[in-house]
């Protein structure tokens, strides 16, 4: 049994100071709305990027091998820190970033459990899902394109994420479980970009990214 003591004390100490943080900054902050924007991108990054970073780390290279997967795993995981800090100040290149940090996940999962028929279901499924809130909640105009795009992609990640369900692999579980919360938090991020979320939906989007993100980081910690 590999010891995860040390990446989940990190993980679970490193939140608890700083969620409530980020959640509350902005509630009583009183000064420029520059400066606010600043320190609120800065307080984000502690919560949420610097975390899984360091629980990576710890997780990754705490070992004696590690595989392909496991780096794609640790890519993709950075370019999810740069995408929580840059989509405060530029949405595009935040979309951006997450969308390739999707991608690089997608490459992760297929070196573990190949190319499955299954996932061509689930994201056909998944994705029509997306597509129809997607329709209600985003108009369906030019400039909101990449956020369809966005939601293609999403949507195959999370197909071949929980394709490991099927041929039984060990902890395949974990996986599904993460980029399902990944998801998730990405349908509430959607939302905010038309309504202000409110502070329970904020912390609820929060939860469901940074445990999603480090079920993923944990499934190829196991994996090792």
């Amino acid at each position: 049994m590999k010891d995860l003591i040390l990446p989940g004390i990190l993980f679970a100490c490193m939140e608890l100071v700083f969620i409530p943080s980020y959640l509350v900054y902005p509630r009583i902050a009183r000064g420029e709305k520059k400066k606010t924007k600043k320190i609120t991108s800065l307080l984000k990054f502690l919560c949420i990027s610097l975390p899984l970073t360091v629980s990576a780390i710890a997780a990754f290279f705490d070992t004696e091998s590690v595989s392909f997967s496991a780096v794609l795993v640790f890519c993709g995981m950075l370019l999810g820190a740069a995408g929580d800090v840059f989509i405060d100040w530029s949405f595009i290149t935040g979309l951006a970033l997450f969308l390739a940090g999707h991608v690089v996940y997608t490459a992760a999962f297929l070196s573990v459990s190949g190319f499955s028929p299954f996932s061509l279901i689930v994201f056909a499924v998944v994705f029509a899902a997306l597509f129809v809130f997607a329709v209600k909640v985003i108009p369906p105009k030019k400039e909101n394109l990449p956020m369809y795009v966005y939601g293609a992609v999403i949507s195959n990640m999370f197909s071949v994420a929980v394709s490991p369900l099927i041929s039984g692999r060990e902890y395949a579980a974990v996986l599904a479980s993460g980029a399902l919360m990944f998801l998730i938090s990405d349908v509430f991020v959607a939302m905010g970009t038309v309504k202000k979320l409110t502070p329970l939906k904020n912390a609820v989007c929060l939860v469901l990214y940074f445990t999603g993100q480090f079920l993923i980081a944990l499934f190829s910690y196991l994996s090792l």
